[in-house]
């Protein structure tokens, strides 16, 4: 098996490439409970690569908005403590991560792929895919062997898992993400 393999397996599934082709934007909004307070996050990606990552905090964790925002080129992360351009190393990030479907993108964005094998990945047999680009950008993606769908990402140190893949206009995305973070796994459901 080739690592293209692996990935037409999780295009198909999800929707078809002629499918995927024609979307031009996704939009994809969440929820998610820290410390018994619950945080929204929406989260939209334009093709080829923007990005707009809005979180909401309630007002017990102090009523504050973030964005990240990227138009391609440059980037900005906005709080309340003021704006922060994105670093070097995060515009390199972002010009890979904003695709809605990597899948489809990795070859048009300068990337390889390369089959890492099967692994085991918490009793489920998935395949393991490299993507990376020459200017040292790195994804790890790990793919369900039964259903093709992506269940695992790790990239630039974050980690996120993805489950309960259901329908959005012709096209299966996960409708819950557990983002591994400092404090632990923490589950996002899609609102």
């Amino acid at each position: 098996i080739e690592a293209k393999d692996v990935l037409e397996k999780y295009v198909n599934p999800v929707g078809g490439a002629s499918k995927l082709a024609e979307v031009t934007a996704t939009k994809m909004a969440m929820e998610l409970e820290v410390q018994g307070q619950t945080i929204s996050m929406v989260t939209t990606r334009k093709q080829p690569n923007k990005f707009l990552l809005i979180q909401k905090f309630p007002a017990a964790m102090g009523g504050m908005e973030m964005k990240q925002v990227f138009d391609g080129e440059k980037g900005l992360a906005t709080s309340p403590m003021g704006d922060q351009p994105f670093t070097e190393d995060q515009i390199k990030e972002m010009k890979y991560s904003s695709s809605s479907f990597i899948e489809l993108d990795y070859e048009e964005l300068g990337m390889t792929a390369e089959f890492n094998g099967v692994k085991n990945l918490e009793g489920q047999q998935v395949y393991e895919i490299a993507l990376s680009s020459e200017d040292g950008y790195t994804s790890v993606r790990s793919y369900s062997v039964d259903t093709g769908f992506l269940v695992k990402s790790v990239q630039g140190g974050q980690s996120a898992e993805f489950q309960d893949y259901a329908e959005a206009n012709g096209i299966m995305f996960p409708h819950t993400v557990i983002v591994s973070t400092p404090m632990g796994k923490i589950p996002a459901k899609v609102t």
